[in-house]
């Protein structure tokens, strides 16, 4: 074999094996960001505002409403009340778990004469989004 040749062969070759070789740089799978969740927002049903709701029964029902769009995972709502003059809880906490909308909870019983403190937390499920809650407080007290 001549030079020439062997030189032939061996650019044949390597340009036969670039060709053929698997491409590293092209083609990579876009990442793509995950979906982040609706800041969670609702209202209570009656939102008596920054006014003391006046009950006409030593219950008061209300609902908790979420307005915003229902995470994946569902919410958490957590409902606290308290005596406002001493600090004392009405009952135990109210702790539950939802994928509805519209939930319906009730709180008692409440005492002639003593205003109350209601806490409502509602937060996501979601592990990821542990920060994402959201509260608002009002006040009740028996007629």
């Amino acid at each position: 074999m001549s030079p020439k040749q062997i030189i032939f062969i061996a650019l044949f070759v390597m340009a036969f094996t670039t060709a053929c070789s698997k491409k590293s740089g092209g083609g990579t799978t876009p990442v793509v960001p995950p979906v982040q969740e609706a800041k969670i927002a609702f209202r209570t049903d009656p939102d008596p505002g920054s006014n003391v709701y006046t009950s006409l029964s030593s219950t008061f029902p209300f609902k908790v409403v979420l307005t915003s769009t229902m995470p994946t995972d569902g919410i958490s709502i957590d409902i606290t009340a308290k005596n406002v003059a001493n600090n004392e809880a009405l009952g135990s906490p109210i702790n539950y778990k939802s994928k509805n909308s519209s939930n319906n909870f009730t709180i008692g019983p409440l005492v002639s004469g003593v205003t109350y403190s209601v806490t409502v937390v509602v937060s996501s499920q979601k592990v990821s989004s542990p920060l994402n809650t959201a509260s608002k407080s009002f006040s009740v007290r028996l007629k």
